[in-house]
């Protein structure tokens, strides 16, 4: 009897794991899935890179395609901002990652499509608007639900790891997919093999698609926290909003943040200005996407593991190199301008595995950040409030520097760009890094409100325990 006694919990331990667990490490396994896939798939159909690349090979003008991009930027901002209250409300119910890759999928098809049939200039053009706007609401509405699912699958200690795993798996993705058609389809025509790159994307899509779904269907790890609080529900979608925005708005930390995107922001957005240059040199060559495409994907596989460095667990150490990164991969541009005996596809792949390795560092070092520091219920407002006030600035600018290539060079916007991502390592390095307990010491004040949820988000981290959220990156210590 007494045998029996001490076995038997252990027994049924063994026998018994936990399920919520269970259930917890399968969402996170899921999304890490879905976002490698995803993350591969805008590699090799990048809205920034590949697709001017591509417009500008079927003749698009140079000043479209850098239109492109605002195009995209604006089209990003709307998607967030409309679906940001509908993805709050919703809360721990994913649907809306399901909605993002369904329409991602059939933004690529478009692009497929209108690669193949090679129609008229202006038919060209209306495709490639009408399939980067589509491609921008779904990121946009993606953005901001893959935040809602970061924090509920990914513990704080965690994310580190996951959006480091995330951009390897990306990157072997990336380089596999990306040398696999040239490798089996091997041809003399250029465009020929831009398509087999656009179906790569295709295929990588569809399978986050799948992950996103088993993800959505899987059951909360977490019950107590998929109720929302009770004085949200008698407020409409707009006047959330409108809350978060003045809540968000009254904390120093944000608005310096704020100012650090809108000038980073331009260094990740600028990369349409390196694929004009690039295909205005390389476009008739038929290795040459697959090449730019695939040291993307090596720039992501590399910034995977570069963050794993404890000098760049530090969120404002890991956007500053970003940064740097980007400086380097405009100096390499613009040395092939000055000599031109350098100016080769190998050459100016190194363009692209900076360029996207900065892009990689600074959206980890920013991403970790703000989610460090945001209260759960503020996830997805302040991501719509960030396109909000940060896209039209870029928008601008970047319609500026379009319009700078068009008339002159498309070396003139690189020379910017270099200039921009000065900038943007000094804002980075302006930005709080004290505990967010201290950070809410200095946000305005605000009227108080009723509940739980009311209290600063801040103060009450602070409280229990607050200084292991500093401004670095969750590190290995804390997983």
């Amino acid at each position: 009897m007494a045998k029996n006694s001490v076995d038997t919990p252990a027994e049924n331990l063994s026998q018994k794991p936990n399920p919520a667990f269970r259930s917890k490490a399968r969402k996170a396994r899921l999304l890490l899935g879905h976002k490698s896939m995803v993350t591969t798939a805008t590699t090799l159909a990048n809205p920034r890179t590949i697709l001017p690349y591509i417009f500008s090979a079927l003749g698009g003008a140079t000043f479209a395609a850098g239109l492109l991009v605002p195009f995209f930027q604006i089209t990003t901002l709307i998607g967030a901002a409309i679906f940001a209250p509908l993805i709050a409300q919703k809360g721990q119910k994913h649907q809306f990652l399901v909605l993002g890759s369904l329409m991602g999928l059939f933004a690529i098809s478009m692009v497929i499509v209108t690669a193949t049939t090679a129609p008229t200039p202006i038919i060209v053009a209306l495709a490639f608007f009408l399939s980067t706007g589509t491609l921008g609401i779904a990121i946009g509405l993606h953005k901001v639900a893959m935040g809602r699912a970061m924090t509920d699958a990914w513990h704080s200690g965690e994310r580190q790891k996951f959006l480091s795993m995330s951009e390897v798996l990306a990157g072997i993705a990336g380089v596999f997919i990306a040398l696999a058609p040239a490798v089996f389809f091997q041809t003399a025509d250029e465009m020929a093999s831009h398509i087999h790159l656009l179906w790569a994307a295709f295929f990588a899509i569809a399978l986050g698609l799948i992950m996103a779904a088993a993800f959505s269907k899987s059951p909360s790890g977490s019950p107590a926290n998929s109720t929302t609080t009770p004085s949200k529900s008698r407020k409409t979608l707009l006047e959330q909003a409108r809350e978060s925005y003045r809540i968000l708005l009254g904390l120093a930390w944000f608005r310096r943040f704020l100012l650090m995107r809108a000038t980073l922001i331009s260094v990740q957005y600028g990369a349409v200005f390196y694929a004009l240059h690039a295909a205005e040199q390389h476009v008739t060559k038929p290795e040459s996407l697959p090449a730019f495409a695939a040291a993307g994907a090596l720039g992501n596989l590399a910034l995977g593991g570069i963050t794993r460095i404890s000098v760049f667990r530090n969120s404002r150490h890991c956007i500053m190199f970003g940064a740097l990164t980007g400086l380097i991969a405009a100096a390499i541009a613009l040395s092939m301008e000055i000599k031109p005996s350098i100016n080769l596809v190998a050459v100016y792949s190194l363009v692209f595995f900076f360029m996207t390795a900065a892009d990689g560092l600074i959206y980890i070092g920013y991403t970790a950040y703000y989610l460090d520091r945001i209260d759960k219920q503020h996830v997805e407002n302040g991501l719509a409030l960030i396109k909000l006030i940060v896209q039209p600035f870029v928008f601008v600018q970047t319609a500026i520097l379009a319009y700078a290539a068009h008339l002159h060079h498309v070396g003139v916007p690189i020379v910017i760009l270099a200039v921009i991502a000065v900038l943007g390592v000094l804002s980075a390095a302006t930005l709080p890094g004290g505990t967010p307990a201290h950070l809410a010491g200095r946000r305005a004040q605000s009227p108080p409100e009723t509940g739980k949820s009311a209290q600063d988000p801040l103060v009450k981290f602070g409280q229990s325990g607050g200084a292991a959220s500093s401004s670095t990156l969750p590190s290995g210590s804390r997983k």
